[in-house]
């Protein structure tokens, strides 16, 4: 965590920033470890990281109902200032001798409990607090409304208030080696189920079935999925493939793009599988799309040019035999967010740096033939070689029949 906290004052610094303010899940998990579904379900329960260039550690502004968590996950935080009413009773009978360190830090918080009336009524005392010295503030607009953001003004008149959305993600892009080992945990999780998926794959079954399926194994070991896109068939060509009732059928595509979130990071991934011997245009199609998400591969190194890989790419696919292949992107970031910085797109000037998590896509979509896709992830690395977190076989999948 210190870690983090030390690039984000790096920034901070050549930018002039004095005070940055997280608001999204993923950027208040970014500043503290703070991290817990509900922050997702309800949005207008507002969560605010406030970090100081002249303190050590993050205040947080929660409802005072999420305080356990700050006691159950051992946050190390420079203050917590909650916001509404809640009620905890703690037992008459409790022995803070013998009770758990979590039960101890959780009535240590109580005892200090002073709640404020609503989250930025919370965020005014945080500021009140604040060196006088502090004169420009980041606030991240990714959970703010027009109307928060002007009140956020009024609390602070004295102080300028800038976007502080895309810094944070700015800082996120390059990952530190606990956060790729969480990637690399979540990236395990999906692909072990897909590959159960894959393996119970028969003319019959439903598409529906099948993401339960994955759904199902994906839980039993920890992960909770978030990317579910199975289609089969025609189907198969729909970018955003939610499973129907639809049966497999020989000669069917069936295209999987999935992942899951573990420990608060994402995994994402795809590959193909057909149903039966493949036909000359499912084969050589597949071919070309894995040949050009290879290329993207190797590519993926410290100081490589996303446009250049896009480029690049693209043109592979086009080469290897769809002549007529076009794309928005081959690629993108992941992390906190399944989809971040940075893009593979013929637009990006962001160059890849050592550390930075990337999952690279060659999807092919065609309305009454099907779809086509292998996505892996990989992690852009200081000895050149990109290493891959993806371990199961890219090639198309057969199912026999």
């Amino acid at each position: 965590m210190q870690e983090r906290l030390g690039r984000l004052r790096e920034i901070m610094g050549t930018r002039g920033i004095d005070v940055l303010v997280a608001t999204t899940p993923e950027n208040v998990a970014y500043l503290t470890g703070f991290f817990v579904l509900t922050h997702i379900r309800h949005p207008m329960r507002r969560l605010f990281a406030i970090l100081s260039v002249q303190e050590e550690r993050p205040t947080l502004v929660m409802p005072t109902g999420l305080l356990d968590v700050v006691a159950m996950q051992r946050l190390q935080l420079g203050g917590v200032q909650t916001y509404g009413p809640f009620f905890i009773a703690v037992s008459p009978d409790l022995d803070l001798g013998t009770a758990d360190e979590e039960q101890r830090v959780w009535v240590d918080l109580l005892d200090g409990l002073s709640p404020a009336g609503d989250s930025l009524g919370a965020l005014s005392q945080v500021f009140a607090r604040l060196p006088k010295a502090a004169s420009v503030c980041a606030l991240d607009e990714g959970r703010m409304t027009p109307s928060e953001w002007m009140r956020v003004q009024g609390i602070v008149p004295d102080m300028e208030i800038v976007p502080g959305y895309d810094l944070l993600r700015l800082a996120r892009t390059r990952k530190f080696p606990d956060e790729i080992g969480r990637i690399r945990a979540a990236t395990a999780v999906a692909e072990q189920a897909l590959w159960e998926a894959l393996n119970g794959l028969r003319p019959g079954m439903t598409e529906l079935e099948i993401a339960r399926f994955f759904m199902a194994r994906v839980a039993a070991r920890g992960g909770i999925p978030t990317l579910t896109c199975v289609g089969s068939g025609p189907r198969a060509g729909f970018p955003t493939a939610e499973p129907s009732l639809r049966c497999l059928r020989p000669g069917d595509l069936v295209r999987f793009d999935v992942g899951c979130l573990y420990e608060g990071y994402h995994s994402d991934l795809a590959r193909t599988a057909v149903i039966g011997a493949p036909s000359p245009k499912q084969e050589s199609y597949y071919r070309a799309l894995q040949e050009g998400e290879e290329v993207a591969i190797e590519l993926a190194r410290a100081g490589s040019r996303t446009s250049e890989i896009f480029q690049v790419a693209t043109e592979r696919v086009r080469q290897e035999g769809i002549p007529h292949y076009k794309r928005n992107h081959v690629g993108h970031g992941e992390g906190l967010e399944g989809y971040e910085p940075p893009f593979i797109t013929p637009g990006s000037d962001m160059v890849l740096e050592e550390g930075m998590v990337v999952c690279l896509e060659t999807p092919y979509y065609e309305v009454g033939f099907g779809g086509l896709q292998v996505e892996d992830t990989v992690v852009v690395t200081a000895r050149g070689e990109a290493e891959r977190l993806t371990s199961i076989p890219r090639d198309l999948f057969v199912v026999e029949c």
